[in-house]
């Protein structure tokens, strides 16, 4: 690959990168769609030229960015820029789809880390105190509005719901995760749909049925309920670390619930209705099938279900 080959994959992705950058800062609705595929061209460029070329291509766009946007920019692009660049490296070196979407969730994961440090230490933005005073704000609103409307309020439980709003921050790392695994995900979809189409190849994600963590995962889970046991005041650092990873560790089950119960309908024949039944139940009423979920997929990882109705199904 000549030099010229390479500048002009990255003026084009220099470009489309900008594109998605004023959409995702001046359009209301669309930017919600563009803020995903800011990753996208990091990857692509990542994927072709490695990622020294990536690195190039961030530092390009981060000072285009900080003179012509805002200074305040540049950690979002320091965001997706890590994340991009780690999956295209990874597409690159030939990982499976499954250990590209957790390289990209570490990589981003990563991104939120500096983001974090970047807007605390360098912009002076406390994201406790910030979301603490919003959450205040929020109730102080509805309560007022529920008082012009002549409401009779609960004061008891008007604390109870504030002070369980407040607990949320606690949950801040499993939150960037999240955001994490998502964004991830994403952005490996829409990589890959576009390297398929410019190079003809066929990258994709195996059916979710096949989709299986690690029988550790349980040992991890066991450790950070014992964690939230032994530590119960929010101040020390293992109560954060314990709740973190239980919340984080909880979701991956559930992922592992869900998995499951697709395999279970493909093996068994059934409508292929059911698993988005489930998953819009999820959606809708998290909190009556958050937990039979995670306990189906410790059954799932504990036993080895699948292993054992496929042995029987051969039998």
């Amino acid at each position: 690959m000549n030099q010229s080959d390479i500048f002009k994959d990255g003026a084009v992705n220099g470009l489309v990168f900008l594109l998605l950058m004023l959409i995702s800062i001046f359009f209301p609705i669309v930017n919600l769609v563009a803020v995903f595929l800011l990753p996208v061209p990091f990857v692509l460029m990542t994927k072709k030229h490695g990622w020294k070329a990536g690195v190039v291509l961030f530092v390009i766009i981060g000072v285009i960015c900080g003179l012509l946007l805002t200074y305040i920019s540049v950690p979002l692009v320091l965001l997706v820029a890590i994340g991009g660049i780690v999956i295209g490296a990874s597409i690159r070196a030939g990982s499976g789809p499954y250990e590209t979407w957790a390289a990209g969730a570490a990589g981003f994961a990563v991104g939120f880390g500096l983001l974090f440090l970047v807007t605390q230490f360098v912009f002076q933005i406390n994201w406790m105190d910030t979301i603490h005073q919003g959450i205040e704000d929020s109730f102080s609103t509805s309560e007022n509005f529920m008082r012009t409307m002549e409401v009779d309020l609960d004061e008891e439980t008007l604390e109870l719901a504030k002070e369980q709003a407040k607990s949320l921050v606690y949950l801040i790392p499993t939150f960037m995760m999240v955001i994490s695994i998502v964004f991830a995900l994403i952005a490996q979809w829409v990589s890959y749909r576009w390297i398929n189409r410019t190079e003809k190849t066929s990258y994709r994600f195996p059916k979710l049925r096949y989709l299986s963590f690690p029988t550790s995962l349980i040992w991890y889970y066991l450790i950070a309920i014992i964690l939230t046991w032994i530590y119960t005041d929010p101040s020390d650092m293992l109560y954060l670390a314990g709740v973190n990873l239980y919340s984080m560790i909880g979701l991956l089950l559930v992922v592992q619930g869900i998995s499951f119960i697709v395999f279970y309908v493909h093996h068994k024949k059934w409508p292929k209705f059911v698993p988005f039944a489930v998953v819009a139940g999820l959606v809708l009423f998290p909190f009556l099938l958050l937990y039979p979920l995670r306990i189906l997929g410790i059954i799932d990882l504990g036993f080895q279900l699948r292993s054992r109705l496929s042995n029987n199904g051969n039998q």
